[in-house]
């Protein structure tokens, strides 16, 4: 869980400072250091004041440099007094020498640095110690969701993930079916589509709530058979333990393959596609038969697999087959001829026996007319191939699957779910490309909750969601608004006397700023149009203060359009309710300030998973995030005009297709596709002041993440960087970040109002957000 830590130093000591800081920072935490936030003109007393009231835990470096430095002494004192004030162990003591230990301080939890941390061991000893320490008082947030969502709990907001409803078919039939028929309406008929989305969307659970066995076991659907969807989780098989490509210009000069070889391995991968997805209809018809959800005697069973391999295999010895059992064996043997090929070809390079076969599209459709022949209950279904993490595939696989798209209808429809923000070929193996409304529909699972409409749509599809899960949990429930109670907007710790206050000082600085020319400041205070960055001021100056999220039209909103993060603030709620009450027989309700932990909870979850969630870049994707975040938090503390400003645009996105910025544009791109940014469809720009101007990109940090990160969910203003300043950001160099943490710091707050920005979009967001 993120701690916001405050350290103190001597001057001499700065660069030790730094690099103990970059170490906690890589930790997860939040890390304020004067020799990075403190600037020429600020006032010293109030940036210790407010550092250490807003901090967490204090950590002071002793050396033999602290006798002189007056002004770490009184860092020193003020945290001491702090900590007495609260009751609270807020001060960690690290020794970086033999220096003499101040009395105050003698009972405190030392960290022996003094044989320095120059090697990366000891360096590393001492952050683990520091985080070990800060983790014993603060329960990990993982943790707190894990046990909350457990699978096996009586949590009715335990379903984050479609595999956990496969025995629940009703609820994943119904409660997960979004009420947007605009939208949806084009997920059930014939023509084919994309659901796409980052993680947590539900594309699976959409993809499944209309698979075959689902549906019929569904008392409400009352037996439907209008629809028959087999389901299809795909990955890139033996080719992926080859580890190329293999139409990479690398594997073909290295030898690893032979550009002969290349029209084989096409066709192969196309025949196993088909392959998986008669597999997949097959085990989906076993299994219907199996739970009596289809009616059919023995006979027709026989007949019906006899058909089925008449229809896959022409070998002219071919035998009767007349079990579902022995269909698949035929089936799964053709998979393993397939791949020992592959593992012998390309593995160990020696020429096996090409598995030749006739897998094409037309050996799927005359399956499925057998199918109908044989059972009159299917013979006006639609057969629908479910097809699940289309991202993981290599290009070659994926032309197959797109070939496979464009010549389905009218004999049966494909639907796929993919992440969003993933690179995909548009082309098929028959070099005519796939293209959007004649071959295919692209339905995107996010809803933009800044947009009136959109959040209408998503707020009555939650809605529809709770009462489902509550339902059917037997809990008395009231409705959503009932279930989850807001406060008043008073913080708690705060007054609104404070809030004023900060209302006011802003209202100076940017009288200041402009001369005295603000006419509409008066009106602006009057309708709160900064009252929300005020709020975050005031919280910064008390102590033991955090900003408060309660009420479904927050909590919908905070979840950024994204079921999943809804559905843990739920889950959490209940868990931290259920705890603190033994009152089941009464309707349903999370109080406000249960609801708040549940979201500060599932915010420090999301970052400080994000290391072990992502592969390859999830580490770098969390320290750039969390560098990122610390800039924004300094505008919104800050900025004299736009103070919430979490929508980052990157002005020359162009630049990204250099060589010098690919770890920059794949950590945004893994960033888009983890739900970390969220950019509006298509990733559009927004209309640049001036014709001349290059068109830049928004990425808007996922509002979830905000509570953690300290900084707004509401993303009034546009942040505006160049790519050579966020690529420092990912440099595996730690001075090389800390300088462009440093450099980003002062672009932040130095940026000019609108700052080129289009005041009609401008106006109109702010405007939607201010709604809020």
């Amino acid at each position: 869980m993120p701690v916001k830590i405050f350290l103190s130093h001597a001057g001499p000591d700065t660069d030790t400072a730094k690099r103990i800081a970059d170490g906690l920072e890589r930790s997860g935490h939040d890390v304020t250091i004067d020799a990075t936030y403190l600037h020429i003109g600020d006032n010293l007393i109030d940036f210790i004041n407010t550092g250490i009231k807003e901090s967490e835990y204090t950590v002071i470096l002793l050396s033999q440099h602290t006798k002189d430095a007056k002004w770490k002494k009184a860092e020193q004192d003020a945290a001491i007094w702090d900590e007495i004030q609260n009751k609270a162990s807020k001060c960690l003591v690290v020794r970086l020498d033999n220096c003499e230990i101040p009395p105050l301080l003698g009972s405190k939890r030392f960290f022996d640095a003094r044989n320095g941390i120059g090697d990366l061991h000891s360096y590393q000893n001492l952050i683990n110690e520091l985080s070990g320490a800060i983790r014993e008082s603060h329960p990990k947030a993982s943790e707190i969701v894990s046990t909350a969502l457990a699978i096996d709990t009586d949590n009715p907001f335990r379903y984050t993930r479609a595999e956990y409803l496969e025995n629940d078919p009703s609820a994943l039939v119904h409660a997960f079916a979004p009420l947007d028929s605009l939208r949806m309406g084009k997920f059930h008929d014939m023509h084919p589509c994309f659901l796409e989305g980052p993680r947590g969307t539900g594309k699976s659970m959409l993809l499944l709530s209309i698979r075959a066995r689902n549906l019929l076991q569904s008392p409400r659907i009352g037996n439907d058979r209008s629809i028959f969807g087999f389901y299809l989780k795909l990955n890139p098989g033996p080719l992926c333990q080859t580890g190329f490509d293999i139409e990479s210009t690398e594997a073909q000069v290295q030898g690893y393959i032979k550009a002969s070889d290349i029209p084989a391995i096409k066709d192969i991968s196309f025949q196993e596609v088909v392959l998986s997805l008669c597999e997949s209809l097959v085990s989906e018809l076993e299994y219907c038969f199996k739970e009596s959800l289809l009616s059919g005697s023995a006979d027709v069973q026989q007949q019906l697999c006899n058909a089925i391999s008449m229809s896959l295999f022409i070998d002219d010895d071919r035998p009767s087959v007349h079990s579902f059992a022995t269909l698949r064996t035929k089936l799964t043997n053709l998979h393993r001829r397939i791949a020992r090929f592959i593992r012998y070809r390309f593995t160990y390079g020696k020429d096996p026996e090409v598995p030749v076969g006739d897998f094409d599209i037309q050996v799927l459709v005359t399956v499925i007319e057998a199918i109908k022949r044989h059972i009159p209950d299917l013979e006006h279904a639609m057969f629908v191939a479910l097809i699940d993490e289309y991202e993981n595939l290599l290009p070659h696989q994926q032309r197959a699957v797109n070939t496979i798209i464009k010549f389905a209808t009218p004999h049966f429809s494909v639907k796929i779910a993919k992440k969003i923000g993933v690179s995909d070929s548009p082309g098929t193996l028959i070099g005519s490309e796939l293209q959007e409304t004649h071959d295919y529909r692209r339905i995107l699972l996010v809803y933009q909750v800044c947009n009136s409409r959109n959040r209408q749509e998503y707020r009555q599809f939650l809605s529809s969601i709770v009462e489902k899960q509550v339902q059917a949990s037997g809990l008395a429930y009231n409705g959503i608004d009932s279930l989850l109670p807001k406060s008043n907007d008073i913080q708690e710790g705060l007054s609104e006397q404070k809030i004023l206050d900060e209302l006011s000082e802003m209202e100076r600085q940017r009288a200041t700023a402009n001369r005295g020319a603000s006419k509409i400041s008066q009106e602006r205070t009057k309708n709160n149009h900064y009252r929300e960055a005020a709020v975050y001021r005031a919280i910064a100056k008390a102590s033991n203060c955090e900003k408060h999220f309660s009420g479904f039209h927050k909590l919908s909103f905070l979840s950024s359009g994204i079921v999943r993060h809804f559905q843990e603030v739920l889950g959490v709620a209940y868990y931290l309710t259920s705890i603190s009450s033994e009152h089941r027989s009464m309707p349903l309700c999370f109080p406000s300030t249960l609801q708040s932990q549940a979201v500060h909870i599932v915010s420090d979850n999301a970052v400080s998973t994000l290391s072990k969630n992502v592969e390859v870049y999830g580490e770098v994707l969390k320290i750039m995030l969390i560098d990122l975040a610390t800039c924004l938090r300094q505008k919104l503390l800050r900025h004299v005009s736009e103070p919430e400003a979490a929508r980052v645009t990157v002005v020359d996105y162009e630049s990204l297709v250099q060589a010098e910025y690919h770890l920059l544009r794949t950590v945004l791109d893994v960033g888009v596709r983890e739900g970390v940014f969220q950019t509006r469809e298509g990733r559009p720009a927004y209309f640049p002041k001036h014709g001349a101007d290059p068109q830049g990109v928004e990425f808007n940090i996922c509002r979830i993440l905000a509570p953690s990160l300290k900084i707004s969910p509401r993303l009034r203003w546009q942040t505006r960087l160049k790519a050579e300043v966020l690529k420092g950001l990912v440099d595996p160099d730690p001075s090389k970040r800390s300088a462009s943490k440093a450099q980003l710091l002062k672009v932040v707050l130095n940026s000019k109002p609108g700052d080129g920005l289009s005041l009609q979009r401008a106006l109109e967001f702010r405007s939607n957000e201010d709604q809020i």
